[in-house]
């Protein structure tokens, strides 16, 4: 027998040659089985084999077998994969008092989005909570924005359904001002608007006022049968009021007065009064005003099976010239055994007199 290659027979040698070229044909097709096909210079990636491992065998990063991509300790940048919810990488090393321990977490399972901090730098807040953590909170399924206090239980809240402040801590003026009052709300209405001069006299009868500027505007409607107000104040303080006022003239018709009527100034002249409803489905306590600058009279009818009180219960009364008097609505009323809805009539003194 012929020896080739260091004794070796020429047989011998094809068949070491096809025990490798067998071998390689597996280790090839186990490649192909992992999805790396060298052949065709691809990788492809089965859904469940494909996974990579740290040092100490902890998987990192996986492939499921749906399909889906998880990276239960994986670190993209400055940020990490941490049960479910992608977290800033900062939290381990950064999460501190000294450089006030910011944190943002987005969990697309919960809806939500948080920023915390340990320390805050507020300086608007007064210096009970200027130096407060925060945890900011995007919530979608509750549809909220919402600040909580880390070491107070200061809480504040932006939904689709209303604002909620739980604390006055903001405050009202600069610092610089020397102020230290503080609110849950502070409105600053700086505007610049110019008056619009197709309607100059915002006291004619209607008693509209066309455009204006205001720190807060409030308006309330209910379909429901519950009262509803444009604003709702325990111990309010007014520092300058400012009355809707309508001025009206003598008329042989009534005039009907709403439930945002407030003042009314009457232009009787002698032998020429004016004739005015007071507002229907009025609430406890609603007060109108009545100033009657003239010589003529000023009738006031209460409707709607109400009256008003002056000495006795009647449906109309006089307000004589030169007179200003309010009418306060009292609610229901037990008076000779029967139930009466009244508005009490005050004298509050001459008006308009020369």
């Amino acid at each position: 027998m012929e020896k080739e290659n260091g004794g070796v027979t020429t047989k011998e040698t094809e068949a070491i040659v096809k025990l490798a070229e067998g071998k390689v044909k597996i280790f090839v097709q186990g490649l192909k089985d992992a999805g790396i096909d060298i052949e065709s210079g691809q990788i492809v990636a089965t859904a469940d084999n494909f996974k990579v491992k740290n040092s100490s065998g902890t998987e990192t990063f996986l492939i499921n077998k749906d399909g889906q991509i998880t990276a239960p300790l994986a670190k993209i940048g400055d940020w990490k994969i941490e049960d479910g919810k992608v977290v800033s990488a900062l939290t381990d090393e950064y999460y501190t008092d000294e450089n006030n321990g910011n944190k943002i977490e987005l969990d697309a399972k919960s809806g939500t989005i948080k920023a915390i901090t340990l320390r805050g730098i507020d300086k608007n807040a007064s210096p009970n909570y200027k130096k407060d953590g925060t945890e900011l909170c995007f919530d979608s399924k509750r549809g909220t924005i919402s600040a909580r206090g880390k070491d107070t239980n200061t809480y504040a809240s932006i939904s689709k359904t209303g604002v909620f402040v739980n604390t006055a801590g903001t405050r009202c003026a600069a610092p610089s001002t020397g102020s230290s009052a503080c609110a849950s709300v502070v409105a600053l209405g700086i505007g610049d608007l110019s008056l619009d001069r197709w309607f100059p006299n915002y006291t004619e009868s209607s008693g509209l006022e066309f455009n204006f500027v205001a720190g807060v505007y409030g308006k309330a409607e209910n379909s429901g049968n519950a009262p509803y107000y444009g604003g709702f104040f325990n111990k309010l303080k007014v520092c300058g009021l400012y009355k809707k006022t309508r001025v009206l003239f003598p008329s042989e018709e009534r005039v009907q007065l709403n439930e945002e009527d407030t003042q009314v100034i009457l232009m009787t002249t002698a032998g020429n009064d004016v004739y005015i409803n007071l507002p229907r489905n009025p609430y406890v306590g609603q007060t109108i005003e009545v100033i009657n600058a003239g010589r003529g009279w000023g009738k006031v009818y209460a409707v709607d099976g109400s009256q008003i009180y002056w000495n006795t219960p009647d449906d109309y009364t006089n307000v004589r010239e030169h007179r200003h008097d309010s009418f306060t609505f009292a609610g229901g009323i037990r008076y000779n055994g029967d139930h009466q809805e009244w508005w009490i009539d005050s004298s509050i003194g001459e008006c308009g007199r020369t």
